[in-house]
């Protein structure tokens, strides 16, 4: 059994990183893809409908969106009706990034050419 616990903390461990550096090269950390996804789906939502959307909790929705805005993922906005409300939207960059990660199926998410089955050539 230990040997089964190992190999699966390796594999995480494995999957985790293979994740980050994906997502790195869009230049995206780790959990931002989340937030991201979450203003894919609606955009111009505040810190805490995200929060509930992605079962985190607000201020590290919006410590993630501080970090966001500073590189252009994500811009901030007061609500129309009410001034104490703060908005996330996707500007043109981030909306860019989610078009070609939903036209390469998410390629962070693609297998890794190593466990990734090859067809036989000789078939």
């Amino acid at each position: 059994m230990p040997e089964l616990l190992d190999l699966h903390g390796k594999t995480t461990k494995a999957i985790r990183a293979a994740a980050d550096a994906a997502m790195r090269r869009h230049g995206l950390r780790l959990g931002q893809d989340h937030l991201l996804a979450a203003l894919w789906a609606q955009d111009g939502r505040t810190p805490g409908e995200i929060a509930a959307a992605t079962s985190v909790t607000t201020p590290a929705v919006t410590k993630v969106s501080g970090r966001m805005v500073e590189a252009g993922l994500v811009t901030r906005r007061r609500d129309e009706r009410d001034n104490r409300l703060v908005r996330l939207c996707s500007p043109t960059r981030a909306a860019r990034c989610g078009s070609r990660s939903r036209r390469n199926g998410g390629s962070w998410r693609r297998r890794s050419p190593r466990t990734s089955p090859r067809p036989n050539a000789s078939t």
